[in-house]
C-alpha cells in the first residue's frame, strides 16, 4: 500500500470518526452513557461546544485526504495526531480516574494506533 493510499484511508477514517462524534455529541446523554458519564446539563453543554469544533475540523480534515507536499499539510496532519494521542491521553486518565468505563480503553488504543499512522505519514517524505 502506497503512502498516498494510507493517508487517504486515515485521513478518510479521521473525517469519519470526528464527524459521527460531532454527530453524537449534539445529541450527548446517548454519546456519554456509553463510556458511563451520566448526563447533566454542564456534561451536555460540553459536548456540543465539542461537537462544534469537531464541525469546525472536517473541512480542514478533507483538505489533506491526498497526499501533497505543502507545509500546511504537514501541520494538519501532526495537528490530528496531536488531538489523537490528547485525547487518549485524557480518556485514559478518566478510566483510571474511576470517571469512564472499561468501553473508553477500545478507542484509547484505536486513537493511539491512528495517531502514530497520521504522525508518520506528516513526517515521512515521498
Amino acid at each position: 500500500m502506497t503512502r498516498s493510499a494510507i493517508q487517504f484511508s486515515a485521513v478518510v477514517l479521521t473525517f469519519g470518526l470526528l464527524l459521527a462524534a460531532a454527530l453524537g455529541y449534539f445529541a450527548p446523554a446517548a454519546m456519554l452513557s456509553v463510556v458511563g458519564i451520566a448526563a447533566s446539563p454542564v456534561a451536555e453543554f460540553l459536548a456540543r461546544t465539542i461537537a462544534a469544533a469537531f464541525l469546525a475540523m472536517l473541512p480542514i480534515v478533507w483538505a489533506v485526504r491526498h497526499r501533497g507536499s505543502a507545509p500546511a499539510q504537514t501541520v494538519i496532519l501532526l495537528s490530528l495526531s496531536l488531538y489523537m494521542f490528547a485525547g487518549s491521553a485524557v480518556d485514559l486518565h478518566a478510566y483510571f480516574s474511576a470517571i469512564v468505563g472499561f468501553a473508553a480503553i477500545p478507542s484509547v488504543v484505536f486513537r493511539t494506533i491512528l495517531g502514530a499512522v497520521l504522525a508518520w505519514l506528516a513526517m515521512s517524505r515521498d
